[in-house]
């Protein structure tokens, strides 16, 4: 899933469950939920590519932005909601080093049992599950923005 998808998971888990303590983990636990939904990847797109970095600097945005509309509409439980939101996305980060590594032309590290299982629950990558993600992201954009926060 994209990363703008994972926030607002994130962000809602947060919004709607009471106990931090609870709602927290369950927002970075959300993650691998969401990735083993079917959604969008080109395997034929690599890291070196500018479609690849067009399509990461725009879900970047698009990610914080959702997180910066917190900041204006929901400021007294703002910490909480945006760390729900950054916690959910954060086991994507584990994929830095094969960016770094394909940057600079290297090989990619390996894995350890965390990010196997993060690549294998990963089960059904391709380009039309664009339209998942575009459905998802709508509706949680939508829960989120109108309903929980």
């Amino acid at each position: 899933m994209t990363a703008s998808n994972h926030v607002l998971t994130g962000m809602i888990i947060a919004s709607t469950v009471n106990n931090p303590v609870l709602a927290l983990p369950l927002a970075l636990m959300s993650h691998f939920a969401l990735d083993g939904l079917p959604h969008y990847s080109d395997e034929k797109v690599v890291y070196t590519d500018f479609k690849f970095k067009l399509i990461l600097g725009a879900d970047a945005y698009i990610a914080a932005l959702c997180l910066f509309l917190v900041l204006l509409l929901h400021p007294v439980h703002m910490w909480i909601i945006i760390a729900g939101g950054v916690l959910a996305a954060s086991p994507d980060l584990m994929w830095l080093p094969d960016f770094i590594a394909a940057l600079r032309n290297q090989p990619k590290p390996a894995y350890g049992p965390i990010r196997q299982f993060h690549h294998k629950v990963q089960w059904w990558t391709k380009p039309k599950g664009a339209y998942i993600e575009g459905i998802w992201f709508a509706c949680a954009f939508l829960i989120a923005f109108t309903y929980t926060i």
